[in-house]
């Protein structure tokens, strides 16, 4: 069987985005309003860009973050960060959004670290990776590090160590 990352490619994508939207369990898994709110926007975000509506994109991405910090999980910002790269690269402003996706990944960080979620920092190193942030993905690398001498998760420590390579 094919793994989730050999089919979807870089977490940075609409199709990964789904899936994080969807859960493992499909359209079936029950969700909060706050999550079903903020996922939906996500989803608008997605139809935006593959239609080219900048201004579609702006208005469904300034209410997918908003829905997404009033959802308080870190996973909600990193989706919204993921967006947030996704209309930089179709819109041509990518140096904005990857400002927007900054702050999204900061929040995701600081969310995960507090509840010691240690695929949450490693989703928020990936994003500043994406962005090319060395220094910041380093210091997330050393949280989820800390946190693994903690809670051992052995999947998790195999992607720090590719993420700690790739980024030297």
């Amino acid at each position: 069987m094919m793994s989730l990352e050999s089919k979807l490619g870089s977490p940075r994508t609409s199709a990964c985005a789904s899936l994080m939207l969807e859960g493992p369990g499909g359209e079936d898994t029950p969700r909060s309003p706050a999550e079903q709110r903020w996922a939906d926007l996500v989803k608008k975000i997605d139809s935006a860009v593959a239609s080219g509506e900048a201004s579609a994109m702006l208005r469904a991405w300034q209410a997918a973050s908003v829905a997404a910090l009033l959802d308080r999980e870190w996973s909600s910002m990193v989706t919204v960060g993921d967006a947030a790269l996704r209309i930089g690269r179709v819109t041509g402003l990518r140096y904005a959004f990857g400002a927007k996706a900054r702050q999204a990944y900061q929040v995701a960080l600081y969310r995960a670290h507090r509840i010691a979620a240690v695929d949450g920092v490693f989703a928020a190193a990936e994003g500043f990776a994406e962005l090319g942030d060395r220094e910041t993905v380093e210091q997330c690398l050393v949280i989820a590090s800390r946190l693994l001498e903690k809670h051992p998760r052995r999947d998790i420590a195999h992607k720090v160590e590719l993420l700690r390579e790739r980024c030297r």
